[in-house]
């Protein structure tokens, strides 16, 4: 089912999402660092459905405006619905015509063994697996880092590659994000400018 939400957000301008069924997360791409506020999102969220189908009010999505994010639920069942952490440029036209021809899957995997995965587990093993394969380009970053700040880079970096995870799918695309992040542990403008240059020719080479 990971598949099915990974297709999903390449319409852009999604972060994450999850499927939620029956009191359990059927699968997620959210980080690892995010699973524990997820679940008590997930089980809020299917609060508030409930309380919408107690006023006999039918909804088949809800929306929920954050500061630079959307939370979109869309109602599959009782007790199912999936939930996307969506930019505000995200095309809701496309995106909604893109859930309603994934529900049928979606929700026959649900109700499936196959459908049931632990989340948490899924998501550590596939950061896990990207991280590993990006990690000559991880310790370079982290070694341009060093240059500017010291020995501080190792601690810091890591702080910035937990903030990266949380906000950001992790793949080579995403690299450029992790070094804007990074960046802003560096004072000296010049300095974190040169940092940029490095890591961009490092990037461009991934």
């Amino acid at each position: 089912m990971n598949a099915i939400l990974q297709d999903i957000q390449t319409l852009g301008h999604i972060n994450y999402s999850f499927v939620y069924h029956d009191g359990h997360i059927k699968a997620s791409t959210f980080p690892k660092v995010l699973q524990g506020k997820l679940e008590f999102a997930s089980h809020l969220m299917h609060k508030i459905i409930q309380s919408i189908e107690v006023i006999e009010h039918k909804y088949n999505e809800i929306i929920m405006q954050f500061a630079e994010h959307y939370l979109v639920t869309y109602i599959i069942e009782k007790d199912m619905f999936i939930a996307l952490l969506a930019e505000k440029k995200v095309n809701f036209s496309l995106l909604n015509m893109t859930i309603k021809s994934a529900i049928p899957q979606i929700k026959e995997l649900a109700l499936s063994s196959k459908g049931v995965a632990s989340a948490g587990k899924q998501e550590t093993t596939d950061n896990e697996t990207a991280l590993q394969d990006l990690s000559s380009w991880l310790d370079s970053m982290k070694l341009a880092l060093s240059k500017r700040i010291g020995p501080m880079a190792g601690i810091l970096f890591n702080d910035c590659l937990e903030e990266w995870q949380a906000k950001f799918p992790v793949s080579q695309n995403t690299l450029k994000e992790l070094a804007r992040i990074a960046s802003n542990t560096i004072e000296d403008r010049k300095a974190r400018l040169q940092f940029l240059q490095e890591v961009s020719a490092l990037i461009g080479q991934a």
